[in-house]
């Protein structure tokens, strides 16, 4: 099952002409939650299914010689933001 994109931000009614649309509504939703997430420095606390969702080890229970890197925040962050994208969709959509 895919997930629902929104369609684009930008639409275009003539499509005769080269154009670009542009990303879906669920990038747009996404960028900008993304935004708020980086700015605020979201400290809360993340779950153990949420860091097995996106394929690592909660940071308490790190294998001695792994570390806890900037790509294990950014990935983060990135699930967080898509998680937000995807609620908000799912709000527009509702009656």
């Amino acid at each position: 099952m895919s997930t629902p994109s929104g369609g684009p931000v930008f639409p275009v009614q003539d499509v005769s002409k080269w154009q670009c649309c542009g990303i879906s509504v669920r990038d747009w939703f996404a960028s900008a939650a993304l935004q708020g997430l980086i700015a605020s420095e979201d400290n809360s606390p993340v779950t153990d299914d949420l860091w097995l969702e996106i394929g690592l080890t909660p940071p308490d229970v790190i294998a001695p010689g792994d570390t806890w890197t900037h790509t294990h925040y950014a990935k983060l962050c990135a699930v967080r933001a898509y998680r937000h994208a995807d609620a908000m969709l799912a709000e527009r959509d509702k009656p």
